[in-house]
Parts: C-alpha cells; sequence; structure tokens
C-alpha cells in the first residue's frame, strides 16, 4: 500500500457455526483479480476503534489452540476436546485495509474436517456464507 493517507478501514465480522473440536479454520483475504492489495488490519489508530475482537453468543471462554493473523490469511485452531464437546459458535470482528480505489475483493474459508459454517459481514452489509472458493465483497468504506 502506497500512501497511509490514501489508506481505507472496513469493519469485518467473521461468524462460526458447528466448529468442533480439534478444528482449523482459516480465512484468506484477496483482491479481486489483480485489484490494489487487501489485508487484515486492527483498524485506524483512534480510540474509537475496537481492532480485534473475539466473542461467544451466550458469552463464557473458546477453548482456542491458537489465533493466528497476517496480512492475507486469519487462523483459528479450537482446542482438541476443548470446551463442552459440543459444536462451537463464535464470532470475530477484525478490519480490511485498503487502498480507496479498491472495488472488490474476495473472502476464501478452509477448514479441517467438515460441518463448520462460515458467514462475513463487511461494513454494513448483511452476512453471506463463505466457502472454499473465493467469494467477491465489494469494498464500500464510509
Amino acid at each position: 500500500m502506497n500512501d497511509s493517507n490514501d489508506v481505507k478501514y472496513q469493519k469485518l465480522v467473521l461468524t462460526v457455526n458447528n466448529a468442533q473440536a480439534g478444528q482449523n479454520i482459516s480465512v484468506a483475504v484477496t483482491p479481486f483479480e489483480s485489484g490494489p492489495a487487501i489485508a487484515y488490519s486492527t483498524g485506524p489508530n483512534f480510540d474509537t476503534y475496537s481492532g480485534i475482537v473475539i466473542a461467544l453468543p451466550a458469552g463464557g471462554n473458546l477453548p482456542l489452540t491458537s489465533f493466528q493473523i497476517n496480512p492475507s490469511q486469519l487462523t483459528v485452531l479450537t482446542q482438541s476436546g476443548g470446551g463442552s464437546g459440543g459444536a462451537l459458535s463464535f464470532s470475530v470482528q477484525v478490519y480490511l485495509a485498503a487502498q480507496a480505489d479498491l472495488k472488490l475483493f474476495n473472502l476464501a474459508v478452509s477448514t479441517t474436517g467438515t460441518g463448520v459454517q462460515v458467514e462475513a459481514a463487511v461494513g454494513d452489509q448483511s452476512n453471506r456464507p463463505l466457502a472454499g472458493t473465493p467469494t467477491p465483497f465489494t469494498w464500500s468504506p464510509s
């Protein structure tokens, strides 16, 4: 990304349902075709932004072995045999950073095991299901 003054941010909320113990869930962000760069971020440097938030719908503890994030990949590994032994549901809020002239970008999920469902809400857009193939999203920072 060229000039930090041209960088815009958008909130991304990933909602994960039916995750199992010991499951690896990764969400990749990439530019659409050969568009401008896009990356995961903690958001702008202002007190009004929350950075990265991991939450459970009913509160409590989320049994994670690891949480890793780099510019193009967010990965969560649930603890083997962790929690109550049932399906896990949680959300991860992060920010995306890109040049203002970006029009479209892709999100794609990869998981170990079966049954996990991941949805993404970008900015004020509604939740959309993610799959292993890239799903295009509109970049529209406010």
